[in-house]
């Protein structure tokens, strides 16, 4: 890094740095509260989830302490596990550490952060409402047609349920950061024009998803079931990626040429 790029990193770091500790201190500290806590500590996340889902579709959840929402006649159950916190608190250092050095004004920055929050805890339960019901409704219809026997050779119903919120989480993750992106730069250009944009949010999700825990227990980057997950996890994001990459490519290739 030559010494322009250090004095606008050092310069950043002075106007930023307490709203960057802020907003990691906040974050570590709802994670390490999601890893212990019941569904009766979860319920201002769980409750508007189900709410949302009953809205949606008309399944009616009841609520168990301490288990969570459940519905008996699909034989779901809204857990902890299937809060969106992690989610959440993947939106939110987006959001936070990708877009905070913009803001020109201590005010603006803390706006911002407290923005991010809210907007990462709306938009989770939003998401989170759409996952839960495909998660109920492609298992029952890949079983009623006969490919789920066909599929349940390699592909197992929790495998199944691990890669459709990898999918909705991860797709829903690239369109709020190029969504957010669209609206800072208050252009009616649509479409990005670095090809590198979508790498931001991928990084976020994986350091997050897989890297904190790793952190945390080190040992786990050998385990047969940790290495299980991250292949069902990284396997559809590089799809998405490679996807939206192809679509980016087009899309710009065209506007070269008008």
């Amino acid at each position: 890094m030559d010494s322009d790029g250090m004095c606008c990193l050092k310069k950043s770091l002075a106007e930023n740095g307490k709203f960057y500790l802020a907003s990691v201190a906040l974050l570590l500290g709802i994670k390490y509260f999601y890893a212990t806590a019941d569904s009766d500590q979860l319920l201002w996340i769980l409750a508007p989830t189900a709410w949302w889902i009953g809205i949606l579709s008309g399944i009616p959840f009841e609520y168990v302490s301490p288990i969570g929402f459940i519905n008996h006649s699909f034989q779901f159950i809204l857990a902890p596990s299937c809060s969106g916190v992690r989610f959440m608190i993947i939106c939110a250092a987006m959001l936070i550490f990708s877009f905070l050095h913009r803001m020109k004004t201590h005010w603006k920055r803390f706006l911002w952060l407290t923005g991010s929050l809210a907007l990462s805890y709306l938009f989770t339960i939003l998401v989170n409402g759409f996952r839960v019901l495909i998660s109920i409704w492609l298992p029952l219809f890949l079983f009623k047609s006969g490919a789920f026997r066909t599929l349940n050779q390699w592909l197992t119903a929790q495998n199944l349920h691990t890669m459709i919120g990898t999918i909705i989480y991860f797709t829903s993750l690239l369109t709020l950061y190029a969504t957010t992106e669209a609206c800072l730069k208050k252009t009616s250009d649509s479409i990005p024009r670095s090809a590198r944009w979508w790498w931001l949010p991928a990084f976020w999700y994986f350091a997050i998803l897989l890297g904190i825990p790793l952190l945390n227990r080190p040992y786990k980057a050998s385990s047969p079931a940790f290495l299980h997950y991250a292949g069902l996890t990284a396997l559809p994001c590089i799809i998405i990626l490679g996807t939206v990459g192809l679509i980016w490519l087009f899309f710009h290739k065209l506007k070269k040429y008008k």
